[in-house]
């Protein structure tokens, strides 16, 4: 499972890849989350608020790939520490990738439900722009 979500992050970022010169930001979701907002009929401030936010959240979102990676490799070494069979280090690197997972998913939860409020807001605002 883990495979096929790098996979369609990678594809997404290589979407991306041609369109980022003249954006500000780097990370494909961060990129379509500030073109609806540029979409949605936002006043300046609020477009300048939003931006801010969204800087923020491209952070989190950096920081989780980070993580993954991490994670990725902790897994590895793990992998390589249970071959040679040292029941002590195993358990070490053991106990070091279940707390990098842990907060993983934790990341990746926060990251996904700040998403989701971003896109909430955006669509919100919006539509009370539409509605005036």
């Amino acid at each position: 499972m883990r495979d096929l979500n790098q996979g369609f992050e990678r594809l997404r970022k290589l979407s991306h890849e041609g369109f980022t010169e003249d954006s500000e930001f780097r990370e494909p979701r961060v990129i379509e989350l500030w073109e609806a907002a540029k979409r949605a009929n936002l006043s300046e401030d609020e477009l300048d608020s939003l931006k801010e936010e969204l800087r923020h959240f491209e952070t989190k979102v950096e920081k989780h790939s980070h993580y993954q990676e991490q994670l990725e490799l902790s897994h590895q070494k793990l992998l390589h520490v249970e071959s040679l069979g040292d029941k002590a280090h195993i358990k070490r690197n053991q106990e070091k990738y279940n707390t990098l997972a842990e907060k993983t998913r934790e990341m990746s939860y926060k990251m996904k439900k700040h998403m989701q409020d971003l896109s909430n807001k955006i669509s919100r605002e919006g539509l009370e722009h539409n509605e005036l």
